[in-house]
């Protein structure tokens, strides 16, 4: 509607509360629109101490996606040489780097600490402001989350908080990013493969993958037309040509080991099991949740060299020994 509002914090679960967009189920499907930003926002530590310690968690896991998140806007940049903004991505990364270094207190409900993961969570939500979209702020540990939510919600479960299903996605998304490092990626065949493309298949694929929601992913595609041969063409010659800057980008990234050990710390999830994601859930989400929006990302990268289902399956296999 337009109407300037304040907002008063009872937690810091997520970063949404000073962006200028709202994800909403639409049809089954996650929808962005445009939204009202805060006049005001409120975040009393002394309230957001008290609050379920799961929210607190989960706000951290939010924080921890914008590893990957950016780490996907700095590949779309190379291969699609599509706009970045140092500055905002600066910022997103000052935010997180900030909370880090005392993360370890949040299961203390200590009140300084508790004040970084608020106003991280706010000035993320700022750049998504700023830039006009949630690009500084979302990635494909985001659309993994999205694409649980609807999963869930389509079967009358209640999902866990979304900054919890961040925080796993955000795992795996790098345990994917190390095991590409570690591929020899055959760029003649990924050519092969892009020339093979079947649409037809591809859309049997999302109306089993997606249920309810396909018609409006399919609608995307149509929209953007990101999986065609021509373009996937150009974005394996654009990689080809950036892959010792694209390998090197990956291995800015923090471990997955180092990652789950934190999340462990804090007593949050950190395994797709344990947020209600079994083997068959997770190999739909690596190999179809990047249709949940337009964007380029880890997972279409994959999907563009064609090993992406190869590795979807390496790691979790790996997922079942941990």
């Amino acid at each position: 509607m337009g109407r300037p509002f304040f907002t008063v914090a009872t937690a810091a679960p997520m970063d949404g509360f000073a962006s200028s967009i709202a994800a909403i189920n639409v049809n089954s499907l996650k929808t962005t629109f445009q939204a009202q930003t805060p006049t005001v926002i409120l975040g009393d530590t002394e309230i957001l101490k008290n609050a379920p310690y799961r929210m607190i968690a989960a706000g951290l896991g939010d924080l921890l996606g914008k590893f990957t998140c950016l780490c996907d806007w700095k590949l779309s940049r190379l291969i699609n040489r599509e706009h970045y903004c140092e500055n905002i991505a600066g910022l997103v990364e000052s935010c997180v780097q900030n909370v880090l270094k005392d993360a370890g207190k949040a299961k203390d409900r200590d009140p300084e600490v508790l004040g970084k993961i608020m106003e991280g969570l706010v000035l993320t939500g700022v750049a998504m402001s700023l830039y006009g979209n949630s690009r500084p702020a979302s990635g494909c540990e985001h659309h993994m989350s999205h694409y649980w939510e609807m999963w869930f919600e389509q079967r009358g479960l209640r999902p866990v908080p979304h900054g919890t299903q961040v925080g796993v996605a955000t795992v795996l998304v790098l345990k994917l990013a190390e095991k590409l490092r570690g591929t020899k990626v055959d760029f003649d065949a990924a050519r092969e493969s892009a020339r093979s493309y079947s649409p037809e298949a591809w859309e049997r694929a999302i109306h089993r993958a997606y249920g309810p929601a396909a018609e409006g992913v399919i609608a995307l595609e149509e929209a953007s037309r990101k999986n065609e041969s021509a373009g996937r063409l150009a974005r394996i010659d654009a990689i080809q040509s950036h892959w010792e800057e694209i390998t090197a980008l990956l291995a800015e990234l923090p471990g997955s080991a180092e990652v789950m050990e934190l999340l462990r710390s804090l007593q949050s999830p950190c395994l797709p099991e344990e947020i209600g994601v079994d083997g068959r859930l997770l190999r739909d989400t690596l190999l179809y949740a990047k249709e949940v929006r337009p964007r380029y990302t880890l997972l279409q990268m994959a999907w563009d060299l064609g090993v992406l289902e190869r590795l979807s399956d390496d790691l979790i296999s790996n997922l079942q020994h941990l």
